[in-house]
């Protein structure tokens, strides 16, 4: 097995030396390939400690490729229930996935209040300009959304979304 194996079986170990052995090397690594097994580890441990690192190591990703490591994440079923922190560790490494607006704005209405809101933060920092299209396809779903939204908070924040995005600068190419 490479090396790679390797740290990827320590990290998803149960046992805490080897997993705190493997997140000493993926700080140290410009490697994306270890972000989703770094998730596991984050969603899986129950030990405070290994938590806390990988979720500080997650909210401040910086190696290419990264931002399409937690959308490969984000489309992961079985991580639902952890879209919205998975787009906050978006956000807090500063990701600007501008290629995946209409797939955020989707996961984040289907996920419910936390997940817009994460989501907007994401949108509120994106730097432009942003594909015509997405931002067409995102505000018609927006529209749709805010129709058949039965609760004024989910209302507002769909609002939200959608007013965020309206501020965008597009790319018309």
């Amino acid at each position: 097995m490479n090396k790679e194996g390797i740290v990827i079986e320590q990290l998803l170990s149960p046992n805490k030396e080897e997993v705190l052995k493997a997140l000493a090397l993926v700080r140290e690594s410009e490697n994306e390939r270890f972000i989703q097994p770094l998730i596991t580890t984050w969603i899986n441990s129950e030990d405070i400690d290994i938590r806390e690192q990988a979720s500080q190591m997650l909210n401040t990703l910086k190696v290419k490729g990264f931002e399409r490591e937690l959308m490969e994440a984000l489309r992961k079923g079985i991580w639902k229930s952890h879209h919205g922190a998975i787009m906050a560790f978006l956000w807090n490494s500063g990701g600007n996935p501008t290629s995946f607006i209409f797939e955020l704005v989707k996961m984040a209405v289907t996920g419910g209040a936390e997940t817009m809101l994460e989501c907007f933060s994401i949108i509120e920092v994106m730097e432009g300009p942003l594909p015509e299209e997405q931002l067409i396809e995102s505000q018609a779903f927006l529209h749709q959304a805010y129709q058949d939204e039965q609760h004024d908070y989910n209302k507002k924040l769909i609002a939200l979304l959608s007013n965020a995005l309206a501020d965008k600068e597009v790319d018309v190419d």
